[in-house]
């Protein structure tokens, strides 16, 4: 039987407490900055959600980073919005939001689509998928000027 292998995971969301949503495996988080030991096979699983979790290792780097604080602190009312709930934001201001994004940077555009959490940071508020897709649309598909 082969050795079940652990790994530190850091939560980075808003919340008092975070419960596992993801795998479901029971463990908690109190609060911003808890780290917990998860089973490393299923780190990706967690980090397809970079508003909530990330590496402890990583949270290590950037503590103090002057670019670390901020885009957790615009993010901070957006991390944990229900993805197919509606956000606080207006269509008018999402759109504003991707075209202030690097189209050249894979952290805002990833396969051509705006990343959500390059588009939340910059909002500070919460955003659904469908609403960044939305947004999206309306953009990809207006008719370009002369």
């Amino acid at each position: 039987m082969a050795a079940v292998l652990f790994e530190q995971l850091t939560y980075i969301g808003a919340r008092k407490y975070k419960v596992d949503n993801v795998c479901n495996s029971g463990i908690t988080w109190a609060g911003y900055g808890d780290t917990q030991s998860v089973e490393r096979r299923n780190i990706p699983l967690y980090l397809q959600h970079p508003l909530v979790w990330m590496l402890k290792s990583e949270f290590d780097k950037q503590q103090g980073s002057e670019s670390f604080a901020p885009t957790l602190a615009q993010a901070a009312t957006a991390v944990e919005a229900d993805e197919d709930g509606a956000g606080e934001a207006t269509q008018d201001e999402i759109k504003a939001a991707i075209l202030q994004l690097d189209a050249g940077d894979p952290e805002h555009f990833k396969n051509g689509k705006p990343a959500i959490t390059a588009v939340r940071a910059v909002l500070g508020k919460a955003l659904s998928v469908k609403e960044l897709n939305a947004a999206w649309s309306s953009i990809s598909t207006a008719p370009k000027g002369h």
